[in-house]
């Protein structure tokens, strides 16, 4: 099967969507398929990990045209919800979210956000990878009690909030 998928690769910290291109782009490759970054002819399955223009400045509504002309089917991940003063952004995802066949939210609180009430969705949490805790003793090595930091607005405890916690 040759699979889109709308952003590259990315090593180092670029945040729960860049791994989950990684981890995904190294699954459908050891699974046998055909990855490509561009549309062109050929593609099954699109992979919009964000709305937004990428490097090729290809967008959702290209990947609606695609999807029209091709009988393509889109898979979205819903990460950057624009919350934190991208109104544009939280616009354009309401926009993509009925009209693509499959949503991936990074949480609850992600899909609450921007009002979704389709059944069409997977929630996938993001999680380090096992590398993170591999020969680690976190008690020790953060000075007793380990402490989570994360970039996500949430009002999940376990997340963070805009309000400082003790």
């Amino acid at each position: 099967m040759k699979i889109y998928i709308n952003r590259k690769p990315k090593h180092g910290p670029w945040g729960g969507g860049a791994k989950t291109v990684n981890k995904l782009v190294k699954v459908l490759k050891d699974r046998g398929h055909e990855i490509t970054y561009r549309l062109e002819s050929g593609i099954d399955k699109i992979f919009c990990f964000d709305p937004r223009p990428n490097e090729c400045g290809e967008n959702i509504y290209h990947f609606l045209d695609y999807k029209k002309n091709n009988s393509t089917k889109i898979i979205q991940r819903v990460g950057d919800i624009g919350t934190h003063s991208k109104p544009d952004l939280t616009s354009l995802v309401k926009m993509c979210v009925n009209k693509v066949d499959h949503l991936i939210f990074p949480s609850n609180w992600a899909k609450e956000t921007i009002d979704f009430s389709g059944d069409n969705y997977d929630i996938i949490f993001n999680a380090p990878m096992v590398e993170f805790y591999k020969n680690r003793d976190l008690k020790t090595s953060l000075g007793g009690k380990p402490t989570v930091i994360t970039h996500h607005w949430s009002y999940n405890k376990k997340k963070a909030s805009k309000h400082m916690r003790n």
